[in-house]
């Protein structure tokens, strides 16, 4: 009698699909199929995530599709894993060098040549050395605060260095969203918008003034603030219960209902030490003033993370294997505006974007927070891309001290005179946690698109687009917008003669 542990059957079959996959990846890397290379790279870590090769294999890839950002992340996970592997030096290198980053590229070879082993190996950074040496130095930049940043990188996305990323979220994805939620009753579809890039939503019939037109739950919600319950973001008042997790009282809820939701979502996996790690670094970010959309995509991926392991747990508990694949986002969209700019000058006179390194001592913390080894899928490839879809998926709660990731809510435009207007109905908070109810400001009329104000409601013209240009790199054209240029054009009047 011979019995194989099933962890170690489960680790053997993973293994052999990993060698597998990764005879695939080559085949598809010579053949020149990058995209597809990449892809299959990709489910190789997934298997493992400890084959420190297979990390500068995907490098590579990234290098040739000119997205140094994410060769440069894969370099330094896999230094990590083999400190003394002279390819990661090499292309981590290539890089930054790419990236503007010629100091850095600098130092990263440096640190090479002391590292490796082989001399043939040192002799090649020391080449590559003495080559980036020679590559001329970038321009400072003029503005003091992006240069206490270092901003020595745009991303491709901005600078046009790579293709076009696919839309994330298609017409029949989104439809089938919709039908999902309220069968044949709902109000609205999605289609192609005429006024705005990529999708938007209309009415399917004629809606009167003050009627909801749909009601959205948030994917997941966060917040720094420590006056507001962490699962629905209601602010507590003098006469609201707070209700503290009873194990690791580090989690404040509004009712024991949001306690709960919070206990069976995600805070099942995290209750204790991780608990006790996102409490910190969300008192840092609220005794620092640090501005939510600063922070929130970290504090939402840590969020993820749970809701991830929470799944993950209960696919274990009933019995089903699971390769690690990454726990689907709703459909959303990716920032088209950025992606169809090739002017690096936008994003950094609007201050938008934010460099390699600020986002990869980000991802760095996640990790140190949420005990996370090298991984296949929550890797900083993963973390940009939700760093990306948050930037343009975001809407913040009603007291502005929390910010949801929606799922319906997304397909909104913006009008700076906007047909909806987002309520939260507290009441409903007991029943379904924080749902955000989206009601006409006007009388509705079939085929009508749907727009909110991305802006505050009240700015002023100068207001509303420095926001729009800098957060959202938009122009607004809308009627008022329009108007107002207009007007501000016109010759002013001369005031009376003084006599």
């Amino acid at each position: 009698g011979f019995c194989l542990n099933r962890g170690f059957l489960t680790f053997f079959c993973m293994s052999n699909l990993a060698d597998v996959l990764q005879e695939e990846g080559n085949k598809l890397f010579r053949a020149g199929d990058l995209e597809q290379a990449y892809k299959k790279y990709t489910c190789v870590l997934r298997c493992n995530p400890k084959l420190s090769k297979v990390w500068t294999n995907r490098a590579l890839v990234s290098l040739k599709l000119k997205r140094p950002h994410q060769a440069a992340a894969d370099c330094l996970i896999c230094l990590e894993l083999q400190p003394d592997w002279a390819k990661a030096y090499y292309r981590l290198a290539q890089a930054y060098a790419e990236m503007d980053g010629k100091e850095k590229a600098i130092q990263e070879l440096q640190k090479g040549i002391n590292a490796v082993k082989k001399q043939s190996e040192r002799e090649d950074l020391e080449k590559l050395l003495q080559e980036t040496k020679k590559l001329p130095t970038p321009p400072p930049l003029e503005d003091e605060a992006l240069a206490k940043y270092s901003l020595w990188y745009c991303p491709p996305e901005i600078s046009g260095l790579c293709s076009k990323r696919p839309l994330k979220r298609t017409v029949a994805d989104a439809n089938q969203f919709l039908s999902n939620r309220f069968g044949s009753t709902s109000n609205v579809e999605i289609k192609e918008s005429k006024q705005h890039h990529g999708l938007g939503m209309y009415t399917t019939c004629d809606i009167e003034k003050g009627e909801t037109v749909f009601q959205d739950e948030p994917y997941a919600t966060v917040s720094f603030s420590p006056t507001v319950c962490l699962y629905c973001c209601r602010q507590f008042t003098a006469e609201s219960m707070v209700v503290e997790c009873p194990v690791c009282h580090y989690e404040l809820y509004c009712s024991e209902e949001c306690r709960e939701l919070a206990f069976d979502s995600y805070h099942r996996y995290q209750c204790g030490s991780v608990a006790h790690g996102l409490a910190q670094y969300r008192k840092d970010c609220w005794d620092n003033n640090v501005p939510l959309e600063a922070g929130y995509t970290a504090l939402m991926a840590m969020r993820i993370h749970g809701m991830y392991q929470e799944q993950v747990n209960k696919w274990r508990a009933a019995g089903e294997l699971h390769g690690g694949e990454p726990l689907i986002l709703p459909p959303l969209c990716y920032f088209q505006s950025l992606l169809n700019n090739s002017d690096t000058k936008i994003a950094v006179a609007n201050r938008w974007q934010v460099p390699f390194e600020n986002r990869w001592s980000q991802f760095n913390t996640i990790r140190r927070i949420v005990g996370l080894q090298p991984c296949g899928w929550f890797d900083f490839n993963w973390y940009d891309e939700l760093w990306y879809l948050m930037t343009c998926n975001v809407i913040g709660g009603a007291n502005n001290l929390g910010s949801s990731i929606m799922q319906l809510g997304t397909f909104l435009n913006h009008s700076c005179v906007p047909n909806v207007q987002p309520k939260v109905n507290l009441d409903d908070c007991q029943q379904r946690a924080h749902v955000l109810s989206f009601v006409a400001a006007k009388k509705l009329l079939k085929g009508e698109q749907l727009h909110i104000c991305y802006a505050r409601l009240g700015a002023d013209l100068e207001e509303r687009n420095g926001l729009l240009q800098g957060q959202f790199l938009f122009t607004c054209n809308c009627e008022l917008c329009s108007l107002q240029r207009k007007v501000a054009l016109l010759p002013k009047k001369a005031g009376p003669k003084k006599h």
